[in-house]
């Protein structure tokens, strides 16, 4: 085996194990969807979707929980429906169904539709919600889509586009808004909730007559857990959740990098340490975007990177590209080199570059390590901590 081939075989190995963290460390979302029948559980489905995975207006049947797909190929996000719990007579009984899903899910999303105030049942639920996890702070975190608001009087007046709930000044603005707090304030005395406003429209892709989607979509993406949130990003396909998910991973990365440089380990090269972290940063940036963490072609993606003798390779090559720096760092500049290798990955993938030529890489790194490099360890861990980068 040629020097060539080996560093290759290196570079498969490495981006191998980086999948095999992510499928470990990784899951794929699931969420209880609950609301009484006619609350609009259907057309919100649709529309977080972004696709018809739901009939609309079919009234349930069965009491047995249905899981709804929300599917990209061989992946889903699942949504676990239960029957709407509006029938007193049944409720005891659809109260226990609902429990007892909850060991399945992340989180849940309950549905109130314009204009119900009564809100015993959801209450109940919440309840039973809190008792059974013992404590507000350890139930499942709970987003409600206050949804329907186009209903609100006056009912025949509809412009999403020139709806402003932050600042109401219209009487179908106040109508929404003072519904939206009595929702909130009404089940939020029972459990911690997030009241999102929004409407879906009878059709899915009628986004001239939606409203609150997106919020609703970047509300769920904030309650999941870290490890549900990057399959979230990318089967919903909202570019901006996508973009988001991607600064998230290297923001974080950053600070791996940066804390591991702070604790070197003797006789062992920096860059044997914060590869794996590197290869693994655009392992899930390649995921977010669309790639199979299996079929990742490394050689083609990582080539440029990792083009070195002996193989140890993404900090090290990144490291030729800066003039007058050494092979051992301090922790700020690991985590600045590790920000800007992340960066300058996802401006390429964003923009379809999947097998960068050298130029590409080197043109798109140097620029992204112009702009971090006075960056300092405090900024590293600081934006680490927020999880939140700025849009590239």
């Amino acid at each position: 085996m040629t020097v060539g081939e080996e560093t290759q075989q290196q570079v498969r190995d490495e981006a191998r194990r980086a999948a095999d963290r992510f499928e470990q460390e990784n899951v794929l979302p699931t969420f209880l969807l609950c609301g009484k029948t006619g609350a609009g559980k259907s057309s919100l489905l649709n529309a977080l979707a972004g696709a018809a995975v739901q009939e609309v207006g079919v009234v349930p049947t069965t009491q047995a929980p249905g899981e709804v797909r929300l599917e990209e190929g061989a992946l889903c996000l699942r949504a676990i429906d239960v029957a709407g719990f509006g029938e007193a007579d049944r409720h005891e009984e659809r109260l226990r169904v609902m429990l007892e899903q909850l060991r399945r899910v992340q989180l849940v999303l309950m549905v109130v539709g314009h204009p119900d105030r009564a809100l015993e049942m959801e209450s109940s639920f919440l309840d039973a919600m809190r008792k059974r996890a013992g404590s507000p702070e350890l139930a499942l975190p709970v987003v409600v889509a206050a949804s329907k608001i186009d209903l609100a009087n006056p009912a025949k007046v509809w412009e999403p586009a020139s709806l402003d709930l932050d600042n109401p000044r219209t009487n179908k603005e106040h109508a929404i808004v003072q519904w939206r707090h009595y929702v909130a304030a009404t089940l939020g005395r029972h459990l911690p909730t997030q009241v999102v406003a929004c409407s879906a429209s009878e059709f899915w892709n009628d986004r001239a007559n939606q409203y609150g989607i997106d919020a609703l979509r970047l509300t769920l993406y904030e309650a999941l857990p870290e490890a549900a949130r990057t399959w979230f990003a990318r089967i919903v396909n909202d570019e901006r959740l996508r973009e988001r998910r991607a600064n998230e991973i290297v923001l974080g990365s950053a600070g791996l990098a940066a804390t591991a440089a702070l604790q070197p380990v003797p006789l062992i090269p920096d860059a044997c340490l914060i590869a794996p972290i590197q290869v693994a940063m655009i392992t899930g940036i390649a995921v977010t975007y669309g790639a199979d963490p299996r079929k990742v072609d490394a050689v083609k993606l990582l080539g440029p990177a990792v083009a070195t003798m002996g193989g140890r390779l993404l900090f090290e090559q990144a490291l030729k590209l800066i003039p007058g720096l050494g092979s051992v760092l301090g922790a700020s500049v690991a985590g600045v080199i590790t920000l800007s290798l992340g960066q300058a990955y996802h401006a390429l993938i964003r923009n379809g570059v999947w097998a960068p030529s050298e130029h590409e890489f080197a043109a798109a790194f140097t620029r992204f390590y112009e702009k971090n490099k006075e960056l300092r360890l405090e900024d590293l861990l600081a934006r680490r901590q927020r999880r939140s980068g700025p849009t590239l």
